[in-house]
């Protein structure tokens, strides 16, 4: 340990323990920074200089630098060293593997500057950055500024500008808050997308959660809603690399690292309805967790998708009647790829009976209603390997004997609840 090394305790997020670390490097700094830059830092080793180099090159001078090196094994915490030996604005910071969300809390804690803005170790940013986004929020007077980002795909080395919502960017020259466009809860949830108002962060008690992953989710659907000026920056200055190995993004699909989704899904139901603004946002939060459990169920391995199914079912079950007025507004690939997670739990014989009595015509009517003919047909036959593969609505079904076609289709539509509910509609209806 250093001679001028120092040992904190930090405060994280609610029912968090405290964690402590070791401050290795203070930074020599004699005024108030105007924005405290945190990178949170994990065997970063082959991008990290660049990112540095980024920072260190700002435009706004009077800034200060935390970089908590977050259990790194290889020369990350070197390479650190290195860059706070030339600038003394860096602070080197060292702590036990507790990944992103405990660094993040440590840099708020030691951070000095009016602002805070977060930057992942193998990302970078333009030169004007960090001038141009202090004075955006200066000019009006918000707790957070937002602006666009650039993604760098490590594969096909190719940019692409991050879109954004023209809503947001039609009123760029004014503030707003989460009422004017509440999609902006559940959307570019990345805590680097932003810069933030440390004073803001403080008397909202906001921190990111600890041990756990996308625990940017949760952070970002709280400051956002607590929120009563944020601002929008029409400028892409942020470059962040996609498909880079041994990213979060693209390992944690090969473990039961995605389970962790769950628990931001519930804190977030949890923190609407504590601040009384559930019914204002419930439509827009199930919108998002039917397509977040979609999504992120495509990327699983095989070993992890029937607990990541399970979870999702009994989220499912608790939410059933809502989930189900939401779906059959949003689009069919959305629709059917739910459903597909819902149905991966049940491998063996379906619980339901089938209704022989109810018509074909019927069935049809049903599907059509709710749009999922866009995406898959209501039932497609093939053969693999000399054995007999039916699937309703792009999902694999088992087989009964001597049941084909519309009868099939029949017995299967009433294993999906939302669907039974509407057959059951249309066939009051055919009846008047």
């Amino acid at each position: 340990m250093a001679k001028d090394s120092k040992i904190i305790e930090v405060e994280n997020a609610e029912y968090d323990k405290n964690t402590k670390a070791c401050v290795l490097k203070f930074n020599k700094i004699k005024y108030k920074p105007k924005v405290s830059v945190i990178i949170p830092v994990y065997n970063a080793d082959p991008y990290l200089e660049n990112c540095l180099q980024s920072v260190t090159s700002q435009t706004l001078s009077d800034i200060e630098i935390i970089c908590v090196d977050d259990g790194s094994t290889d020369d990350s915490l070197k390479i650190l060293y290195e860059y706070a030996a030339k600038d003394n604005r860096i602070k080197v910071i060292a702590q036990n593997n507790k990944k992103q969300g405990a660094a993040r809390n440590l840099g708020i804690k030691l951070s000095r500057g009016k602002y805070i803005f977060f930057i992942d170790s193998d990302d970078y940013i333009l030169p004007e950055t960090l001038e141009k986004l202090y004075q955006k929020i200066e000019d009006h007077h918000a707790e957070i500024c937002q602006y666009l980002a650039v993604e760098y795909d490590e594969i096909s080395k190719n940019l692409s500008p991050r879109k954004f919502f023209d809503k947001i960017i039609k009123i760029q020259d004014y503030s707003y808050d989460y009422k004017y466009f509440p999609e902006i809860l559940f959307r570019v949830v990345e805590p680097w997308s932003k810069l933030y108002l440390k004073e803001f962060l403080t008397n909202n008690k906001l921190e990111f959660p600890i041990n756990c992953y996308f625990e940017d989710t949760i952070f970002h659907i709280k400051a956002m809603a607590l929120a009563s000026r944020i601002c929008f920056d029409n400028n892409h200055y942020y470059i962040y690399r996609k498909n880079r190995e041994g990213a979060t993004t693209n390992t944690c699909g090969n473990t039961d690292r995605f389970l962790d989704i769950f628990n931001y899904i519930e804190g977030a139901e949890k923190f609407f309805k504590t601040h009384n603004m559930w019914n204002e946002v419930k439509n827009y939060y199930y919108s998002f967790v039917i397509k977040r459990i979609r999504s992120r169920f495509d990327i699983l391995n095989e070993i992890t998708k029937p607990k990541f199914a399970e979870k999702a079912k009994i989220w499912h079950q608790n939410h059933q009647n809502e989930v189900e007025n939401i779906l059959i507004t949003l689009d069919s690939k959305t629709q059917s790829g739910y459903l597909m997670v819902i149905q991966f739990v049940s491998k063996t014989k379906p619980e339901c009976q089938p209704i022989s009595k109810i018509k074909t015509s019927m069935i049809y009517k049903t599907c059509s209603s709710v749009n999922l003919f866009g995406f898959f047909p209501l039932y497609s036959h093939t053969k693999r390997g000399g054995k007999e593969v039916w699937k309703i609505l792009g999902i694999p079904c088992w087989k009964r004997r001597k049941m084909k076609g519309s009868g099939l289709v029949k017995y299967y539509l009433f294993n999906l609840p939302f669907l039974k509910k509407r057959c059951q509609q249309c066939k009051i209806e055919e009846k008047k």
